[in-house]
């Protein structure tokens, strides 16, 4: 698969630069879109890559099911440009988040910045707009089942110590930023509600990802930065987030959901 792309937000380079964006393995899909890894990563040019070197995926917005021939539905577009717009909303509260006495202040994040996989750039294609993010690759993230094995091998529970670091303690510094989030950062005069439902989280431990997320020790981060939307789905937030749930239960039904993943 291919496609001709641009900056999205930067004038248009000339046309002797621009390259081609080679789309190989589908990495993952949802409703609203699928990562493909770019095969041609070491071909594009740096401002595109934002200073990583390693190997790239390209997150596009897709058409839903049997309505593939219209390309991608706008709804869905707004979606993706919506990752982008959270990320840049929570970078600019980022020094209040901090101050919040919930902000765990000894986190891996603590003195970097939101512990979520970065977008090294955004691009313009005919398939969509496109976000270039760092490929996630198994043994330098820990993913859910990989998560169970160690849960597993620790009769039920997160190891005390992986790569030097409590992960349960990694756990609770993302809940308690979710938190520090919830207390100081509101959109439409409601609290912003973070998503770290299980599937959005993963385990970072390769010390050139750890480095890429800003972080100054292996720990848990984010796929990205998701809002549920409390008011229309209500139980989402109260099952895994804000007001009246502590990180023992949270823990709990993470553990539950891990442990079902086996």
């Amino acid at each position: 698969m291919k496609s001709r792309m641009s900056p999205c937000l930067r004038p248009r380079p000339p046309a002797s630069q621009v390259k081609q964006l080679v789309l190989g393995e589908r990495k993952g899909a949802g409703f609203f879109g699928a990562v493909y890894v770019v095969k041609n990563y070491a071909e594009l040019e740096p401002r595109y890559k934002r200073g990583f070197d390693g190997p790239i995926v390209a997150k596009f917005p897709h058409a839903l099911r049997f309505l593939s021939f219209l390309g991608p539905i706008k709804f869905i577009k707004k979606s993706t440009l919506r990752e982008l717009d959270n990320l840049r909303f929570l970078e600019k509260h980022w020094k209040s988040i901090q101050q919040s006495p919930e902000f765990p202040k000894g986190a891996a994040f603590s003195n970097g910045r939101l512990p979520v996989v970065p977008i090294l750039s955004v691009i313009s294609t005919k398939g969509g707009t496109a976000l270039i993010k760092p490929l996630l690759e198994k043994g330098k993230v820990l993913f859910l089942k990989d998560i169970a094995e160690l849960v597993e091998k620790n009769g039920g529970k997160l190891p005390d110590s992986y790569e030097g670091v409590n992960m349960e303690e990694s756990l609770r510094d993302i809940y308690m930023l979710v938190q520090a989030i919830y207390k100081t950062v509101n959109v439409d005069g409601q609290p912003y509600s973070s998503d770290i439902r299980p599937p959005n989280l993963c385990f970072v431990r390769d010390p050139g990802l750890v480095k890429q997320f800003g972080m100054s020790k292996p720990g848990f981060a984010l796929f990205e930065l998701d809002q549920i939307p409390t008011r229309r789905i209500p139980c989402l937030s109260r099952a895994f987030i804000e007001g009246d749930t502590t990180f023992e239960k949270y823990r709990d039904q993470f553990l539950l959901y891990v442990n079902n993943r086996k």
